[in-house]
């Protein structure tokens, strides 16, 4: 029994990357801001993490991974997973040098961008302290794996324009995966037969 369950897990992770390779291509129109300069200026997302998933994200001491001009980094090994109604807490902080304010928002609708209505948490002020918060998962959220993206921004918490169209002088971004899983998801069902993933598989680092 132990084999067939070590069989079925493997089988199951060989699916997953399959699909995740075989989406790369549309990955790459995933939308992406610019930035003036490199987050070598100390501007970066030095730790990133969360609680309350079933699977969660922990990202510590990451430093400067983003390189101009988008200074963006898709983690594509990172999943925080949970049910729709779920909590998901995060934690975020910047590097110890210069103050950077924080917002995070999750591509629901899997059309590579963000829009307003995906903002799911943004930080009061901006500070080189830890930055604490939470957002759920909506009732509205269909199953399947989603893009969720952490942006830091110099002195300012970032606006919704800034996940894509915006050119900043300096801050960095993470891109993270979110797992939604379905109604009897968590119990062994396959949370990605509904709906297809659209994007997934693009690294800037």
């Amino acid at each position: 029994m132990n084999k067939i369950v070590q069989l079925s897990k493997l089988a199951f992770s060989c699916f997953v990357f399959l699909m995740i390779n075989s989406l790369g291509y549309q990955a790459k129109s995933q939308c992406l801001p610019t930035y003036d300069n490199a987050c070598t200026s100390n501007d970066f997302i030095n730790s990133f993490s969360t609680l309350g998933g079933i699977q969660n994200i922990t990202n510590l001491a990451s430093g400067c991974n983003g390189i101009v001009p988008n200074n963006t980094t898709y983690f594509s090994s990172m999943t925080v997973s949970g049910g729709v109604g779920a909590t998901i807490n995060i934690s975020a902080q910047s590097g110890p040098t210069w103050a950077q304010g924080f917002r995070i928002w999750v591509d629901w609708n899997n059309n590579n961008t963000f829009e307003a209505t995906e903002s799911v948490w943004a930080s009061a002020g901006f500070s080189t302290a830890v930055e604490t918060g939470s957002f759920t998962i909506p009732a509205t959220a269909a199953p399947g794996m989603r893009r969720m993206r952490v942006m830091c921004r110099y002195n300012a918490v970032p606006t919704n324009l800034d996940a894509c169209a915006a050119n900043l002088a300096f801050g960095e971004v993470e891109d993270y995966n979110l797992l939604v899983i379905g109604a009897g998801g968590g119990g062994g069902g396959n949370p990605f037969l509904s709906p297809p993933i659209s994007s997934f598989a693009y690294d800037a680092g």
